[in-house]
């Protein structure tokens, strides 16, 4: 999703990680068409409390797993655990609600 715009719609937050790639404008284009929101922008984390992916050499992070919701009230936190071991390359994305 990357860093909001100044000319970015309220579908995002403020606090986004990194830099929109070509997939972080296709996302947020569909949030604006179906009138969504991505939560994880909405809540200011530490940075390596936002990544959700890391590459296998270890890296690079991104944040690529989002909360999506049709009521951006509906979220009072969003979170990305990382002391749980998944044996995955992503990491959990938890949500309150």
């Amino acid at each position: 999703m990357g860093r909001k715009a100044n000319t970015d719609p309220p579908n995002i937050g403020s606090f986004g990680l990194g830099t929109r790639n070509d997939r972080g404008q296709r996302l947020l284009d569909f949030l604006c068409r179906e009138q969504m929101y991505c939560m994880n922008t909405f809540f200011k984390k530490h940075q390596n409390r936002k990544w959700t992916w890391r590459s296998p050499d270890n890296r690079v992070k991104n944040e690529i797993d989002y909360v999506l919701t049709t009521d951006k009230h509906m979220c009072i936190d969003v979170s990305v655990l990382n002391h749980f071991n998944t044996g995955s390359d992503h990491r959990i994305v938890r949500s309150k609600i």
